[in-house]
């Protein structure tokens, strides 16, 4: 295996309420970073984070599972955690070990009990947060709407910076707000990068200027390191 220089590695946590997709998501990032050569499913009882007998019989996390993949020169320890909260045990103690808090939203329910639980977990260990909204591709998704929830929910630094192209049966890809380019992606998790759509323009460039506003109450530097040079 590789060796990774300390400051070569990442330690996230997975967390979410229950059954908005944790562990679908961790097997596209492996599949993705070609850890795996196909892309295991939790119906299927083929994902490498729900391996118990108990978890593959019920179809739902129980432990916390450590995987990793690299990623650009980085490890990437990814810690899948638990949504239900029988087992909020196991995200205390996960979270412990870990420096960023990836959690997930459904574009369908948006910010639920088990989200609040796992942002305050965080948040007494002083970790880094990030949203991912997942679904998107499912009836009634609504972006705009569960942004603001969690907005509303865990303050107005919460801010986008990828918007989706379409919602539902219409969602296409994402537009990427540091880089201002479209993005698409086919089956296999290729990515191919295109103009935005002109009528999208108008409002990544409103997002943009809300995360730039976002960037610049925290650290010019890194403002600077975003936008000037890329």
């Amino acid at each position: 295996m590789k060796d990774f220089k300390i400051d070569q590695i990442r330690n996230v946590g997975v967390v979410s309420h229950g059954g908005v997709g944790k562990t679908s998501l961790v097997e596209a990032m492996l599949y993705d970073a070609k850890v795996t050569t196909r892309l295991g499913s939790v119906d299927d009882g083929t994902s490498l984070s729900d391996y118990t007998d108990d978890e593959m019989e019920r179809k739902i996390s129980i432990g916390a599972c450590l995987l990793h993949l690299e990623w650009k020169n980085h490890k990437i320890n990814l810690v899948d955690m638990p949504g239900y909260q029988d087992f909020i045990g196991e995200v205390v103690g996960g979270l412990r070990v870990t420096e960023t808090a990836l959690i997930l939203l459904s574009a369908q329910s948006g910010v639920e009990v088990g989200t609040e639980q796992v942002w305050n977990i965080a948040e007494n260990h002083k970790l880094a947060r990030m949203f991912f909204i997942n679904r998107m591709e499912k009836e009634h998704a609504s972006f705009e709407d569960v942004v603001k929830q969690a907005r509303d929910s865990f303050g107005q630094k919460v801010v986008p910076i990828q918007i989706p192209i379409g919602e539902g049966p219409d969602f296409k890809g994402v537009i990427d707000l540091v880089k201002m380019k479209a993005l698409y992606f086919d089956k296999d998790g290729e990515s191919k990068e295109e103009k935005i759509p002109a009528e999208l323009e108008t409002k990544a460039k409103k997002h943009q200027e809300k995360l730039i506003e976002a960037v610049a109450e925290t650290d010019d530097a890194l403002l600077e390191k975003y936008f000037d040079k890329g």
